[in-house]
């Protein structure tokens, strides 16, 4: 069971040619159980070496997405796919940290969220209208290659300014928007912002 994905996903891509993108939904619902069944140190045990053979250095991946509600905080069966940072490129770590806050943003069903979408100059990376509000938010997201997340929001911050992501929402009317400059290094974040009213 402990490399059954990665065996799986393996197969797959010898057959069809094409690096496999891996879901796994409801992680946690076997924890749960296992908690309850009084098993949970056997669970944690087999998902955290299913995860490690599946996610942290499987060549036949292309990326993976994990979805879960419960916080597992005393042993995290994520141990050791941190390191599912140092071999991936620039570009696609700045897409995951993108891809989480879209998922953050999305509770919000009454708010309208855009990814990446055309405005001022460019593609801004996530619009947010919240139109009861008359709010309009442009978050710009930057890994942080070197660890200095401040200089890296400030970037972000003017990438916002300079491409003019903002006016959407002026062509709108909005009456206020919000500028978020967010950088993302491994488990670290900052986020800095302009308000314009």
């Amino acid at each position: 069971m402990m490399t059954s994905l990665r065996y799986l996903s393996n197969l797959l891509y010898k057959h069809y040619e094409k690096k496999v993108i891996i879901l796994i939904d409801e992680y946690d619902v076997p924890l749960a159980k296992a908690f309850d069944k009084g098993y949970y140190e056997q669970m944690v045990t087999l998902l955290r070496n299913m995860f490690a053979q599946a996610l942290k250095t499987n060549d036949s991946m292309y990326f993976s997405v994990l979805t879960g509600c419960l916080r597992i905080s005393k042993e995290s069966i994520f141990t050791g796919l941190n390191n599912r940072d140092t071999f991936v490129r620039k570009e696609k770590k700045e897409n995951f940290y993108h891809g989480m806050l879209l998922g953050l943003l999305s509770y919000k069903d009454t708010w309208g969220i855009w990814s990446n979408n055309e405005s001022g100059e460019g593609d801004s990376d996530i619009l947010v209208e919240i139109e009861d509000e008359d709010i309009g938010i442009v978050i710009e997201v930057k890994y942080s290659e070197n660890g200095n997340l401040e200089a890296d929001c400030n970037k972000a911050l003017e990438q916002i300014e300079e491409m003019r992501y903002q006016e959407r929402f002026q062509d709108m009317g909005m009456r206020t928007i919000i500028k978020y400059g967010v950088a993302c290094y491994t488990k670290r974040c900052k986020v800095l912002f302009l308000k314009e009213e």
